[in-house]
């Protein structure tokens, strides 16, 4: 019972930076800002290129090649998380070759 209070903090922080994610599109902010945005508050990089693909799927590349050029050892979970999202897979692999 006393875990109840966490979880429910938990699951308000996960939609607060999701909707971080999808207003900054929205807005047309940079995808680098985007991604030091997210990272700032905790969100794994893979969890910001799933958000950003389900916001503006176009965004797909420019989101790899930013989280890849962020950290490069993440690049499998990022493809795989765009790709998992609905980007197109071979658009995904070049960006990420682009963003190593």
């Amino acid at each position: 019972m006393k875990r109840l209070p966490i979880l429910v903090l938990l699951l308000a922080l996960a939609g607060y930076a999701q909707a971080d994610v999808a207003s900054d599109v929205a807005a047309g902010v940079s995808m680098d800002v985007i991604i030091q945005n997210a990272v700032a508050e905790g969100v794994a990089l893979e969890d910001i290129v799933a958000q950003v693909v389900a916001a503006d799927s176009s965004l797909a590349a420019a989101a790899v090649t930013a989280a890849v050029a962020s950290d490069s050892t993440q690049a499998a979970a990022i493809t795989s998380a765009a790709v998992t999202a609905g980007a197109d897979a071979s658009t995904v692999v070049t960006a990420a070759v682009q963003g190593a």
